[in-house]
């Protein structure tokens, strides 16, 4: 368990007491959602301007409650959740429990932590409840600017749209422009309840609709979790919770009063666009508290913006944090940047930047610039597509990053299907492909999107898209969107996939654009859930001929023989080694005897349970077969009889014990009592594989096993204890 066992308070002092540290955290979220500030009212004729909800929206929030939506809100609450930390219900289905998250690696104050909010189920229930209707509304409410928590938006239009705003960032003599990087201060948090009470009544929402929203808001209590206690106990007075279902989409409403008032200002006061936005009168772009401003590098257009904000913030409560935000100028005189420096506080950024986790540039990213990316990859895994596919390739042959060897398989026929006789791992660089091709059919479908709308006014401008080919000067994103474009358009027909049904997909994609090999007969040996996953992948390399057997080392002059290591008697191939070997031939033909199954049947008359007894044997073969091989030479023969000995002696004990169950299972002996002496007496080489057999619904259905496999009473048992 983490614990804080110092803490500087909201005021600098250091906090080392447990009960010192206790009344930091407390006092200062009794003061930052404990409190409320007075502020402006919403301007409902600015509100208007845009849309509102009308009729056909009330009738979607107003639809009656059904079971299976209770069901399915119930449902899709993680299982490791509880109905609160003690497991019971609360008598007051509101009160929240608040846990701190620290925000940096290294926090020493109360403000370096985010508050979680943990609800109790019930009131999560209900809550999204609301969501769902609100859900269905929010499309045609929330502007196009704001890419998150509505459906249909994605965080790649925010990011394309802003690489290709700081495009000409880095060249000389260009008209002046300037971008605003603008961080919010405790976003969720500062949110002034009054003030989503009167955007929820601008908007017009229902009455009955906009009540319920603002009980499940405003009526919560506050306590506090930290090392292990819990302790203070306070009603809040603002702010929304993180952790409530439906705080994410509350907020886009409370952002959407910043978008109308930006939209009304530009349009009643002087205001220069920033280059390639004034056809679309873009100024903004939001990724819920993520803001981005942007206009030309004029007084008037700056000053106009720092007014918006303080409008917005007069009356939301949110305030932007001047330490953390910035502005990039580009063509701007020297004397301006200081004079907006002194009026807003906000430090001139650099290129690049990172705008969403993501480096935002002028130019192609660099490796460099992606070291970000790498960073979060190697910190999983042990660092830009060639460099993902090598650290995936060389954990997959010894588990890390670094593998200076020949791999065993080729990474392509790694990647192919299982049913191609591959293990079905994405190729990255296909994948990442097929990915961008989302964006082509946005285009060919002539999607509703911001990134869409930017894209025919900037590019295409009215172009045919299937003709259509990217002026040198362009963006390099964008250049690469149309070369994918043109890989593409095979599987289109007019501006409709007909690769695959149901319209395009990055799965179909891929499909698409993957070679097409001819499907293996042994592709069920791999991708049976009964082997257990070590005897697949060997089994996997046997039949790809791809182990580093003595035929294939005597090939390559690596060893002096190419005589089998065990028996001497033949050249070590695959099929010798793990099948025609005088001591594999041994286990098999006492398996297949004590199974009554033939392992090797090609007959196709055995039943799936018979078929996939025989995969889980031919597991265990692959499994043992390789430990007598690693003996020295003078001892394999009599070491791997020993080994074979003790493992027949254990199945007939087992055998034993099988028998005494079935004689006890007409005396109505449970799964439990069965799965007990079965226990007692598994070989404990095995136990995964018995594992899997106590533990699945095989247990529970000892009767249908009996009656599905052919053979004797005592084999019936003894094919079904074998899982």
């Amino acid at each position: 368990m983490n614990k804080v066992f110092q803490i500087e308070d909201k005021d600098g002092g250091m906090c080392t007491d447990g009960a010192a540290i206790q009344n930091a955290f407390l006092v200062y979220y009794q003061e930052l959602l404990g409190t409320h500030n007075t502020t402006a009212d919403v301007n409902v004729n600015v509100v208007r301007q845009g849309q509102f909800c009308t009729q056909a929206h009330w009738l979607l929030m107003n639809s009656p409650v059904t079971v299976e939506e209770v069901k399915k809100c119930l449902f899709s609450i993680p299982a490791n959740k509880s109905p609160r930390p003690d497991g019971k219900l609360l008598t007051q289905i509101n009160a929240t429990v608040i846990t701190l998250i620290p925000k940096i690696d290294r926090p020493v104050s109360v403000k370096h932590y985010r508050p979680i909010s943990c609800c109790n189920v019930i009131y999560k229930v209900i809550s999204k409840l609301l969501c769902s209707r609100l859900a269905l509304v929010l499309p045609d409410l929330i502007s196009k600017t704001q890419g998150a928590f509505v459906k249909g938006r994605s965080i790649l239009e925010n990011i394309l749209i802003c690489q290709d705003l700081i495009r000409q960032y880095s060249r000389e003599k260009v008209s002046p422009r300037c971008l605003f990087k603008l961080d919010l201060q405790t976003a969720y948090d500062s949110i002034e309840w009054i003030f989503v009470d009167q955007m929820l009544e601008a908007l017009h929402f229902l009455e009955k609709f906009r009540r319920m929203i603002m009980i499940c808001i405003c009526t919560p209590s506050y306590t506090l979790n930290l090392n292990g206690a819990q302790f203070g106990y306070f009603p809040g007075r603002r702010g929304l919770r993180q952790g409530d279902p439906i705080s994410p989409l509350i907020f886009c409403i409370c952002m959407e009063y910043l978008s109308r008032i930006m939209e009304f200002a530009t349009r009643k006061w002087y205001f220069s666009y920033h280059p390639m936005c004034k056809s679309l009168k873009l100024t903004h772009l939001l990724f819920a508290d993520d803001l981005l401003m942007f206009s030309k590098g004029d007084v008037q257009s700056i000053m106009l913006i720092l007014r918006v904000l303080a409008t917005f913030s007069g009356s939301s409560g949110l305030k932007v944090n001047a330490s953390k935000s910035e502005v990039v100028y580009n063509g701007v005189p020297d004397s301006l940047k200081l004079d907006i420096a002194q009026v807003s506080g906000f430090q001139e950024g650099k290129l690049p930047f990172k705008y969403l986790g993501i480096p935002i540039q002028p130019g192609r990213l660099t490796k460099a610039d992606c070291n970000v990316l790498l960073e979060k990859i190697v910190s999983n895994i042990r660092g830009v597509i060639k460099r993902i596919e090598s650290i995936c390739r060389n954990f997959l042959w010894c588990g890390g990053s670094d593998y200076n060897r020949a791999p065993l398989v080729a990474w392509q026929d790694v990647c192919c299907s299982k049913k191609e006789g591959g293990l079905g791992i994405k190729e990255e660089g296909v994948w990442n492909i097929a990915s961008v091709g989302k964006l082509v059919n946005w285009i060919y479908t002539k999607a509703d999107r911001l990134w869409v709308i930017w894209i025919d006014h900037v590019y295409r401008k009215g172009a045919d898209w299937e003709t259509y080919h990217p002026p040198p000067d362009s963006n390099w994103n964008w250049r690469n969107i149309c070369k994918i474009k043109n890989r593409l358009a095979g599987g289109y027909q007019g501006n409709c996939w007909v690769a695959s049904t149901g319209g395009y997909s990055i799965s179909s994609g891929y499909q698409w654009l993957q070679a097409i090999h001819p499907l293996v007969p042994w592709y069920h040996d791999v991708r049976d859930t009964w082997v257990l996953p070590k005897q697949a992948f060997v089994g996997w390399l046997i039949h790809r001929n791809a182990l580093n057997i003595r035929s294939k080392l005597y090939k390559l002059c690596l060893v002096y023989t190419a005589n089998c290591v065990i028996c001497e008697m033949g050249e070590e191939t695959h099929d010798h080694l793990f099948w025609d070997c005088v001591y594999a031939s041994k286990i098999l033909a006492g398996l297949e005897n004590w199974l009554q199954l033939k392992l090797n049947d090609q007959s196709g008359s055995y039943s799936k349970l018979q078929q996939r007894v025989c995969r889980v044997v031919k597991g265990a073969v692959i499994d043992i077969m390789p430990r007598p091989r690693a003996r020295t030479p003078s001892s394999p023969p009599r070491v791997f009889e020993e080994e074979m000995e003790r493992f027949i002696a254990q199945n007939e004990a087992l055998t034993k014990a099988l028998r005494n169950v079935t004689r006890e299972r007409d005396a109505a002996m449970d799964a439990s009592a069965i799965s007990t002496t079965i226990s007692r007496h598994r070989p404990t080489k095995y136990l995964g594989v018995w594992e899997t057999f106590l533990f699945s619904d095989w247990v529970r259905e000892m009767e249908n096993v009996f009656e599905v496999v052919r053979c004797p009473e005592d084999l019936k048992v003894e094919q079904a204890a074998f899982y």
